[in-house]
C-alpha cells in the first residue's frame, strides 16, 4: 500500500521470522559512510595501502577502521565531496561532475 512504512514492514517480518534474517556485522556486503561524522571524518573508505601504486583495474576499496572491502558502499545522497574522493581513488572518470 501507498501509506505502508517500508521500515515497520521489515521490522514486523524480522520479529515475526528472526531465522530468516542474517545481518551483515561484518560490512562484507554492504559498507556504510558516516555522514553526521562530517566530510572529512566520515568518508569512510580508501586504497589498501598495498594497492596504491597498482593499476586502477580491479582496485577495492577499503574500511579505514575495519579492513571491510564490501560489494556495495551506501552513503547519504548529498556527500558528494566523499562521492568524488572515492571515485578518484578508484581512478574513474565520469561524463558528468557529482557536484
Amino acid at each position: 500500500e501507498e501509506d505502508e512504512d517500508d521500515q515497520a514492514v521489515l521490522t514486523a517480518f524480522m520479529y515475526r521470522n528472526p531465522k530468516s534474517i542474517v545481518l551483515d556485522y561484518d560490512q562484507s556486503m554492504f559498507g556504510n559512510n558516516r555522514w553526521a561524522l562530517g566530510e572529512e571524518d566520515g568518508c569512510m573508505f580508501d586504497v589498501p595501502a598495498d594497492e596504491k601504486d597498482e593499476a586502477p583495474v580491479g582496485r577495492r576499496l577499503e574500511h579505514i577502521e575495519t579492513g571491510a572491502s564490501p560489494l556495495f558502499i551506501h552513503s547519504p545522497g548529498r556527500f558528494m565531496d566523499c562521492h568524488q574522493g572515492l571515485l578518484d581513488k578508484l581512478q574513474v572518470t565520469s561524463e558528468r561532475s557529482l557536484k
